[in-house]
Parts: C-alpha cells; sequence; structure tokens
C-alpha cells in the first residue's frame, strides 16, 4: 500500500471514529439525563436500595444498628463499607445523593463497557458499532432497574471487570486489591475467587486476603474502633445468619436463582399465591426442595471443570471462562434479580464478540448467534414496556431469566469442554473447526 493509500485509510478511520463520537455522545447525555430525572421520581414515590444505604450510613454515624429492621426501609443486608463508602453522601439531602450515585453508577456503566471488550482484546475506539452498543441495548431493562433501585451492583460488576483485565495483564497486586473492594462492597462476585484458585493466581489471591482485612477494619477511621467491631458484629451475627436460614425471598417471583426457580416449580406453599405464579408441578418439603438445589449447585458448580489451569495467550477462551463464571454466580446464589443482571453487559459482549470472531469456526459463531438471541428473547419478552406489569410478572415466575442463564451455561460449558479435549472448538468431526492458535 502505497502513501496515498495509507493516509486515505487513517483519514477514514479518523472520520469514523469523529462520526462515531458525534453520535453516541449526545446518546449519552440524553441517557444520562433520562436516568436522572427517573431517579428523583422514583425516590420521590418509594423507598429504594440506596435509601437503605443513606440512612443505614447515618444509622451506623448515629451510633444505631445499620442492620436494623426499620418502618421505612427494608434492613441492610451488605458488609460495612458500602454504608462507610456512603457517608460523604449522607451531607447532602436524600435527592441530591441519590443524583451523585445515579452519576456514579452511569461512568460505572460505561467502565463496564470499555473492560468488557478490553477482555476479549478490543480497543473501545476500534470496535464496531454493535459490539459497543447491542449488549447494553439487550440488558438496558436490567442497567435502567439497577438505577431506579439505586443499586451497587454496576459499580461491583464494574471494578470486578477491572480486576480481571488486571489478572490477564499479570498485575496481581492491583486485581487482588480491586476483587477485594468488589467482594467486601457487595458478595456476589465471590465465586471468581474459585476461578482465582483454578487458575492459581496466588499472589492475587493473597493480595485479596490482605486488602479486604484492611476493608473491614478502615471504617474504624469514621466510626472508631469499638464501634466499628460492634457494627462488624451486628452483621455476621445477625444479618448473615439470618440471610442464609430465611427463604422469604426464595417465594418471590423477582428472584431467578435456581433455588427460586426450584421453590416456584415444586416447593409447598402455605398461601394462595395463584395470581404470582402457575401452580407447581409437585409439592415438596422445604429440605427435599433445599436437597434438589443442592444438586443443581453440585452439577453447576462443577462446569469448573472445563476451565483451564493456565490464564493463556488466547483472549476468546478467558473470556468464556469468565462469563461461564457470571453464569454460575447468578445460578447458584440464593438471589439473583433484575439489578444483580448488569452483568450481562460482559456476557453479551463475549457471545457479540465471539459471533464476529474470525478465529472460530461459522458453526460455533452460529451456536453463539442463536445464544444470543434466545437469551434476549428470555430476558426482554416479558418487559412490562412490551406486556405490562401483571402480565410481566406472571411470565417472571417461570424464571425466564433464570433460565437465559442455563441456556448460556449449557453452551459455554460445552464449548469449553470441546476445547480443552482437542485444542480446538470442533463441530462436525473435522469439517468446521478452530485451532487454538488464531493465526
Amino acid at each position: 500500500m502505497n502513501t496515498h493509500q495509507t493516509e486515505l485509510a487513517q483519514s477514514k478511520v479518523y472520520l469514523n471514529g469523529v462520526h462515531r463520537r458525534t453520535v453516541i455522545l449526545p446518546i449519552l447525555v440524553t441517557c444520562l439525563l433520562f436516568h436522572c430525572i427517573r431517579t428523583y421520581q422514583v425516590t420521590s414515590q418509594q423507598p429504594t436500595d440506596f435509601r437503605i444505604f443513606y440512612e443505614s450510613s447515618r444509622d451506623a454515624l448515629a451510633g444505631r444498628n445499620p442492620y436494623r429492621v426499620t418502618p421505612s426501609h427494608l434492613p441492610y443486608i451488605y458488609p460495612p463499607l458500602l454504608i462507610w463508602m456512603v457517608t460523604p453522601l449522607t451531607e447532602y439531602s436524600l435527592h441530591l445523593a441519590s443524583q451523585i450515585w445515579t452519576i456514579l453508577s452511569f461512568v460505572a456503566w460505561i467502565v463496564l463497557v470499555v473492560g468488557s471488550l478490553r477482555i476479549m482484546g478490543i480497543p473501545a475506539r476500534s470496535a464496531t458499532t454493535v459490539l459497543l452498543a447491542v449488549p447494553s441495548i439487550l440488558a438496558y431493562r436490567f442497567i435502567l432497574r439497577q438505577t431506579l433501585h439505586g443499586q451497587v451492583d454496576m459499580m461491583v460488576w464494574a471494578v470486578t471487570i477491572f480486576a480481571i483485565n488486571c489478572m490477564l495483564d499479570r498485575r496481581e497486586r492491583l486485581s487482588g486489591s480491586l476483587f477485594a473492594i468488589a467482594i467486601v462492597t457487595k458478595p456476589i462476585p465471590i465465586f471468581f475467587i474459585l476461578f482465582l484458585l483454578i487458575k492459581r493466581q496466588w499472589r492475587t489471591i493473597a493480595w485479596f486476603i490482605l486488602i479486604s482485612t484492611v476493608l473491614l477494619i478502615i471504617p474504624s477511621v469514621t466510626y472508631g474502633t469499638t464501634r466499628n467491631i460492634e457494627i462488624l458484629d451486628q452483621w455476621v451475627h445477625g444479618r448473615i445468619g439470618q440471610d442464609l436460614t430465611d427463604i422469604s425471598f426464595e417465594v418471590t417471583s423477582a428472584n431467578q436463582s435456581i433455588q427460586a426457580m426450584l421453590y416456584r416449580y415444586f416447593g409447598r406453599r402455605d398461601f394462595d399465591i395463584r395470581e404470582q405464579w402457575p401452580a407447581p408441578a409437585t409439592i415438596l418439603e422445604n429440605k427435599w426442595v433445599n436437597g434438589l438445589y443442592l444438586v443443581f449447585c453440585t452439577s453447576i458448580l462443577s462446569s469448573v471443570l472445563v476451565i483451564s489451569r493456565e490464564l493463556g495467550p488466547f483472549r476468546e477462551r478467558a473470556a468464556l471462562e469468565l462469563a461461564l463464571m457470571v453464569a454460575i454466580t447468578h445460578l447458584v446464589s440464593r438471589r439473583t434479580t433484575e439489578y444483580h443482571l448488569v452483568s450481562q453487559v460482559f456476557t453479551y459482549t463475549v457471545a457479540i464478540a465471539c459471533i464476529q470472531s474470525d478465529s472460530l469456526s461459522r458453526c460455533w459463531r452460529l451456536a453463539f448467534a442463536l445464544t444470543t438471541a434466545g437469551m434476549g428473547f428470555l430476558q426482554n419478552f416479558y418487559s412490562p414496556l412490551f406486556v405490562g406489569m401483571v402480565t410481566s410478572t406472571r411470565w417472571q415466575s417461570y424464571s425466564p431469566s433464570g433460565l437465559s442463564q442455563l441456556l448460556f451455561w449449557s453452551v459455554v460449558t460445552f464449548a469449553l469442554s470441546r476445547w480443552q479435549k482437542n485444542g480446538s472448538v470442533r463441530c462436525q468431526e473435522q469439517k468446521c473447526h478452530v485451532n487454538d492458535d488464531p493465526h
């Protein structure tokens, strides 16, 4: 290619980048304004999760039990670090603090998108418009619900994805520190420690343990050592025990975990809930449902055997292994609601990148395309925007989002097992395959 052609190609790339920025930036600004307005409306009309963080932070400062049950909102259930980090926002009114929280969540959304692309080895500037936009579009109902609830999941997953990028870059100190921040804030990514163990990332794990300990102690700077120990005791001996033994949440249609699905399909009901979900296929005692749950958990967790012990140079395999851990997290966790599923931005990014990858065979690209379409349908067809709130609640009781995680888990487990066995991802024996070496 001569100099003139090179300059033309560079100019074309530059103009495409400028054109895309002129489209994306107004969309982002409009979306942020929409989120702020809707957050203000929801905060004015009903209790939100951010209000729990806000008032529990004030309780901790005032010497009250932040984990207590109050008539104004549900009890706070997470480690003390989160309410300690919210402390500066308690200087403002609830409405202003919630707006700041919404902006932070919006920034975390952008970090999650960019970090997900980077795991695939794709710079955000060179990513296709489809890869930039479609994952967030497919997961937008979860993003909006998380924002309106004022939850912290977007920030937790953004930090987790950042930690994963650092792990892939062999930056063990920063990776372990970021995993600690994410998990001590809200323990939902805890299963990634299993991933670190499989990969034998001992230095990362050591830094995770060290920084986690520091993060449990650091609220003493504000509360004092005695008060911080008291709050930790209230969390460990109060909320954790109650949260692990209370099954009341498992009978709500909002929960899309495997355990919730089993309760709705097979568990005994002591009250009439036909308006919430259909009659069960059978009626089992809670202990039998819990037994089924343990069987499912064992089967799902056994899929980690397809994860290789080395990090390896192949981004697609590493990304699929990480996406598998996300699916395992949402299936095995006792509670998986819509705001937890903001992680689907990462999952869809991995799936769509595999569809566009030249290093995967045609049949596997088709498999991921069908899987992505199936997940998108299962997660969005029952949206209140399409079917109304009453119908949405009824369809939600069938656990469609939980089934979407089961679908993705099955496909990725099979793909990784083929990859591990043959050193490639194959279909139809020798006719169609992909080697580990993308070149």
